[in-house]
């Protein structure tokens, strides 16, 4: 299987824009787990800089691809470019969001309450 087979099936599926969001829940989790360092703020911003959506799709692409066979990959590629495929993303979509948001309340509850635990936060 082809790295760029694999691209090019994240492109149909606009793999980039779901990163992007992924990527900003988890940088709005860290915000407030790092809120009570002194330099949390700078600390989230440089993760930032250093995550981005490209290089997570750059690793996403060198583990995932040897993964699927080029005829997998062109039948879903055929699939995500048809009506039904589009109708099928779009609702991905907000049940991606859904669980985005299920997500970051969660780890946003869970990482108060160890704070809490190791006495860091009241």
């Amino acid at each position: 299987m082809s790295e760029a087979k694999y691209r090019e099936y994240l492109k149909v599926v606009d793999s980039a824009e779901g990163t992007q969001r992924m990527l900003n829940g988890i940088f709005d989790a860290m915000k407030g787990a790092f809120g009570f360092f002194p330099e949390g703020d700078k600390m989230v911003i440089r993760v930032q800089e250093l995550m981005t959506a490209e290089a997570l799709i750059d690793r996403t692409v060198a583990l995932a691809s040897p993964l699927y066979d080029d005829a997998a990959l062109d039948a879903a590629i055929v699939f995500y470019k048809s009506p039904e495929g589009q109708r099928f993303l779009a609702s991905g979509k907000a049940a991606s969001n859904a669980g985005l948001l299920a997500g970051q309340s969660l780890g946003s509850e869970l990482a108060d309450k160890v704070l809490r635990e190791f006495g860091i936060k009241d």
